[in-house]
């Protein structure tokens, strides 16, 4: 299994690296695909527990919140269209669809579009690929950091219910590689100069966006009683299992960045 994760991110990050790099369009293209498949692995997780959703609706509601950065043209009607098309089938397929599935499924849809909006926000930003780039970097970074943190000294669970692995250990290796992480960013590139005390806040402050966005997977796939949100990536399950933290990283780093940067 290590063997597997380790030939899958050897392969996969450059490949990453290498779509940021190539521009806007690959990188906004990028984004509403993992938003796709994101919404693919809830409705897999969703069927298997049982319960049954129309995926249509969640689409229509996810892409209209996604592409509002992206066509010049209203997506209002859009986002009323799929309202109305979820109540409509709530209703007349009650009870099949029930209504607590189907208000679950519209705000995982809200989640990855409002999130994943933000990344694409960062895509055409005038610094695109290095923005997007920060937020992996400080991504990986709080994984890393809090993976071997708890290893080497993992003692005090955190969050037992929901991830029986997580220590406060863990978590404050994951806040300070994060941080290293940011300062260093700051300091090698050519992006707006953050002060170090500033490029410090970011990093604490992604690191905690990016471990309650493990932590609220972590949820979910305990609600539905599965191990993985899907098995997309070889030795890593699904898209949501890899990105769950970056999901709330993107909209840290572009608010932060927007307001302090």
């Amino acid at each position: 299994m290590l063997r597997t994760r380790i030939i899958t991110a050897l392969i996969g990050v450059p490949l990453l690296i290498g779509i940021l790099y190539a521009g806007e369009i690959p990188r906004t293209g990028f984004f509403i695909l993992l938003a796709l498949l994101g919404m693919y692995e809830f409705n897999g997780m969703l069927k298997a527990a049982g319960r049954k959703n129309p995926l249509l609706p969640a689409l229509l509601f996810m892409l209209a919140l996604l592409l509002v950065e992206v066509v010049d043209y209203p997506l209002m009607p859009l986002l009323i269209t799929a309202i109305l098309l979820s109540l409509f089938i709530s209703v007349v397929s009650y009870p099949k669809v029930s209504f607590d599935d189907n208000a679950m499924t519209i705000f995982f849809a809200t989640y990855l579009g409002v999130c994943l909006s933000y990344a694409i926000k960062l895509s055409l930003s005038e610094q695109g690929f290095a923005l997007c780039m920060l937020a992996f970097i400080l991504t990986w970074a709080s994984d890393i950091g809090g993976y071997a943190a708890g290893v080497k000294w993992g003692k005090h669970k955190m969050t037992p219910r929901l991830s029986p692995n997580k220590t406060w250990e863990g978590s404050l290796g994951s806040v300070i590689l994060t941080s290293v992480a940011a300062l260093l960013f700051f300091n090698l590139t050519d992006m707006t100069t953050l002060s170090s005390a500033y490029a410090l806040l970011l990093g604490v402050l992604a690191s905690t966006a990016a471990q309650f966005g493990d932590l609220y997977m972590s949820g979910v796939k305990r609600f539905f009683a599965v191990k993985d949100s899907g098995h997309l990536i070889p030795g890593h399950g699904g898209f949501l299992d890899r990105f769950d933290s970056f999901l709330v990283v993107a909209p840290v780093v572009y608010f932060y960045l927007q307001y302090l940067g």
